[in-house]
């Protein structure tokens, strides 16, 4: 009788001490798990108020080989051929060749290419880290992290023309203000007497018809530089350049928009440099959607 009160003691304890050290560890891992949601929306939090354009949000070493300009023409060194069967196969067999020109027109392509495959597996990599940020199936949809109370009007876009989706913005771009230098944080400070006291545009200023120049060399090879300078304004971004590309994007800028980034960032020489002479400039920064212009 002993041994069997025993027995069911030690069984008793047993059963006792596992789930103990099972309800541990769920309250561990429940709590592990509480812990990384906050660290994860706390450096979502922190993220949003460093700079939106991921050009300029995080550095990224590059290969010193991609500091020269790679011209289109030694890019284009492949073609596609396509072998066809009599027997009519049911996927056609495609092959990359390369055309007799390319090793003696092209002396830099491979020098082109390890700087091409560089930039790529750097671009792959950043990629992958927004895809695994974005796919956490952990996030709740209901989250908020950057605390946006937005109480404004939503507008609604579904089964309209677009005429009307323009008449609509016009409405809305007047509510649009720049800092003009007559705001609290700015009156009375140097960066205030800096700012331009005079509009963007004037009440009677008007154009018939426009072009916008991307800066992610699009137009290389395009040789759409004398149709850009046609246009009555040229609006450029950032650091794009003109000098010794005149062909492909033209040398006219009337308005070039600007990033803190290039304005602030000694490597942009912005206070010297001739790109951003003569012209007009609109420089922008983000911010917390509930800061004030005092925080800002």
């Amino acid at each position: 009788m002993k041994a069997i009160a025993v027995s069911v003691w030690i069984f008793i304890n047993l059963v006792f001490f596992g789930m103990c050290g099972y309800i541990y560890l769920l309250w561990s891992q429940y709590w592990l798990y509480i812990s990384r949601q906050k660290q994860h929306q706390d450096e979502l939090v922190r993220r949003s108020d460093t700079p939106l354009v991921d050009y300029f949000q995080e550095p990224i070493v590059f290969n010193e080989q991609l500091n020269q300009p790679i011209s289109g023409n030694e890019l284009r060194y492949k073609k596609t051929t396509l072998f066809k069967r009599k027997n009519k196969p049911r996927f056609a067999r495609v092959q990359l060749t390369e055309p007799p020109t390319y090793r003696k027109n092209c002396s830099k392509c491979k020098n082109n290419l390890n700087r091409l495959s560089t930039f790529k597996d750097q671009l792959v990599v950043r990629f992958r880290q927004v895809l695994h940020e974005e796919s956490n199936v952990f996030i709740s949809k209901k989250d908020n992290p950057y605390g946006v109370k937005f109480s404004g009007r939503k507008i609604q876009a579904d089964g309209k023309k677009p005429k009307t989706l323009i008449c609509d913005l016009k409405q809305v771009l007047p509510k649009v203000n720049t800092i003009s230098g007559f705001q609290t944080p700015f009156i009375g400070t140097d960066l205030g007497r800096l700012i331009p006291r005079n509009k963007l545009f004037s009440q009677n200023e008007h154009y018939n018809n426009c072009a916008i120049i991307t800066n992610s060399g699009a137009f290389t090879g395009s040789r759409l530089g004398p149709l850009i300078d046609n246009h009555d304004l040229v609006l450029r971004f950032n650091h794009a350049p003109t000098k010794g590309y005149e062909l492909d994007v033209g040398s006219k800028t009337s308005i070039r928009i600007l990033n803190s980034q290039v304005v602030s960032k000694p490597e942009f020489n912005f206070l010297s440099s001739s790109m951003y002479r003569n012209i007009k400039l609109l420089a922008w920064d983000p911010c917390n959607y509930t800061t004030s212009l005092e925080k800002f």
